[in-house]
């Protein structure tokens, strides 16, 4: 028997407020429906506009075709992990999602400049999703995100981050997201 997204939310103490978070589906339109915000090029994001709120940021892909990967991404800091092998990167895909990454942070400008940084080479410190950055197309890749100040039963950002990527999981065959690696 496999579990469903409504499974996994009957598991989790609490009400309706987290499913205030959980998308009907897994692409721009269900985030918005979630009241996500910003869907703009995470590459060209104005962070004047992102709150210094706890809450969670998703990373999407619009393109349904599989993607290409590259061999290393086109920038590279010094310190920064060695990139993923194309083989390992292909093994994380996760057919027909448009979500490629789910994140989170107490701060969500302070995180998502760290993010982006990271992909301009400029930092070495945020290995969280660094795959993305291995995407062929990954300069038009969308990013929203979501404070967590009206749903009470959501404790921290890392709740947060917790009931997007439980019930991708039972939608995807027990896979993360493309680019995070740990649950």
């Amino acid at each position: 028997m496999t579990s469903t997204k409504n499974d996994v939310l009957d598991s989790v103490p609490s009400g309706a407020t987290e499913r205030l978070l959980i998308p009907d589906t897994w692409a721009c339109s269900g985030f918005a429906e979630r009241r996500f915000v910003g869907f703009t090029s995470l590459v060209s994001l104005d962070l004047a506009g992102v709150p210094k709120d706890p809450g969670v940021y998703v990373v999407l892909r619009q393109a349904a075709s599989s993607p290409r990967f590259l061999e290393a991404r086109m920038k590279n800091h010094p310190d920064a992990a060695a990139p993923y092998s194309v083989a390992d990167l292909a093994k994380h895909w996760v057919p027909g999602s448009q979500l490629v990454y789910v994140g989170k942070g107490d701060d969500l400008r302070y995180r998502l400049r760290l993010y982006i940084r990271y992909g301009q080479a400029r930092v070495a410190n945020h290995d969280g999703g660094r795959s993305i950055w291995q995407l062929a197309d990954s300069a038009a890749l969308i990013v929203a995100w979501r404070t967590i100040s009206d749903l009470p039963q959501i404790r921290d950002a890392q709740d947060a981050e917790k009931h997007l990527l439980r019930p991708f999981m039972n939608d995807h065959g027990r896979k993360l997201p493309f680019a995070n690696r740990r649950l």
